[in-house]
């Protein structure tokens, strides 16, 4: 036997397999990623992605601190209902704001098969200073391509809300602080929120930084509530990943019903549908 040729043949052979074990970590990174950090809510979608400012129905995934002040909200919402880039996104929601604490269930089914289940876990307290706090713990099941067998993977979210006066409020959240087997990077979001004296309008401004290793990559969000009657209330939004959106809610006694439009100029399908149906939100 050829020792030099085997040595050789070896390393060509361990340099591939350690090539390929790099592909694949970075795809399951981008796959999963793409669906830790895709917003979530029908409400805050149609107002361009925008919700840390503010507490809102959706506070596990923006701010945990936003679930504070949060009534009893049980809610399921289709954040695709016409599958134009998921064969299923959908979320189901239950938050008891006595406690406060909620849970929610998001689920994505992607066009090529993968599947990705996040539980997200939140408690949030509201501070004597004008400054509340949240945690979310957060599982995360996925079984990518071709994969035999489903992995898991879980991580942390820490969130404050400042109150700053009686209009403004500051939001900074640290997403996935605490990492256990879960390859994505820790991610932040900062938004500034205002509401005005009567409530009929809401502002709302985000920044998001994806990666908090890497610099000069961030998204901007802007969006904005408003109230046209009791009952009816329209929204809309814009970042700068191209995405424009509006939308609008009905409310009846204690049940309401969101819809949202989407368009994302980047993308091939560039409309994108949602609707929601919720029981017991505060509004």
């Amino acid at each position: 036997m050829n020792l030099k040729y085997f040595s050789r043949s070896s390393a060509v052979f361990l340099v591939l397999f350690y090539s390929l074990c790099l592909v694949s970590f970075a795809d399951t990174q981008s796959v999963l990623t793409d669906a830790i950090q895709s917003p979530v809510g029908v409400a805050e979608l149609s107002r361009g992605g925008t919700g840390t400012g503010l507490p809102g129905a959706n506070a596990f995934y923006y701010n945990p601190a936003g679930a504070a002040h949060h009534g009893f909200d049980l809610g399921y919402e289709n954040l695709d209902y016409q599958n134009t880039h998921y064969q299923s996104f959908n979320t189901w929601k239950l938050a008891v704001g006595i406690l406060p604490i909620s849970a929610a269930r998001v689920f994505q089914q992607t066009k090529s098969g993968d599947q990705i289940t996040i539980t997200y876990y939140t408690l949030a307290r509201s501070g004597n200073r004008k400054i509340d706090w949240g945690i979310t713990y957060k599982t995360v099941d996925y079984q990518l391509g071709n994969a035999s067998a489903a992995s898991h993977g879980a991580g942390i979210d820490i969130g404050i809300l400042a109150y700053l006066s009686r209009n403004f409020s500051l939001g900074v959240v640290v997403q996935d602080v605490y990492r256990e087997t879960l390859p994505v990077p820790v991610s932040a979001r900062a938004g500034l929120g205002y509401q005005s004296n009567g409530q009929d309008l809401r502002l709302y401004m985000d920044v998001i930084k994806p990666d908090l290793r890497q610099g000069g990559d961030y998204i901007y969000a802007v969006g904005a509530d408003l109230l046209i009657s009791d009952g009816f209330l329209l929204r809309g939004g814009w970042n700068s990943q191209a995405i424009s959106s509006a939308g609008l809610s009905l409310y009846v006694g204690r049940f309401a019903i969101d819809g949202g439009l989407v368009y994302n100029a980047k993308s091939e399908e560039k409309l994108s549908y949602l609707l929601s149906f919720k029981f017991g939100i505060n509004h």
